[in-house]
């Protein structure tokens, strides 16, 4: 059995919702998950994503963030949120992560900047 197959089995039967979310996080950024197993972590991460930008935002892994949020799977109000939640943990460089892809895909025209 290969390592991420011994990984695998532990994120489906893991029983805590934060222990499947660091083993989902772990399968899908290690790049050598089967195309099964890749689906299953997506649809998985795909349905945590909140979390998952708070683990990674708390622990400073902002090239796996970067990585996450290159998916596409993130609305518009989620992105606010990881704003919000980078603001509070003081993470200067998640903020500009997350300001740059709300850029990306939505723009400021909530926001009137008109003098």
């Amino acid at each position: 059995m290969s390592e991420m197959d011994a990984l695998f089995q532990k994120f489906q039967s893991a029983p805590r919702e934060e222990v499947r979310l660091e083993l989902a996080l772990a399968g899908f950024f290690s790049g050598q998950a089967k195309e099964t197993q890749k689906q299953a972590l997506e649809g998985y991460l795909q349905r945590r994503l909140r979390p998952a930008m708070e683990v990674l935002l708390r622990e400073g892994r902002l090239e796996e963030l970067e990585r996450l949020l290159a998916q596409d799977w993130f609305p518009p109000g989620l992105l606010e949120d990881g704003l919000s939640l980078a603001i509070s943990l003081k993470s200067t460089e998640g903020f500009v992560l997350l300001l740059r892809r709300k850029a990306q895909l939505t723009g400021f025209s909530d926001r009137d900047f008109s003098l």
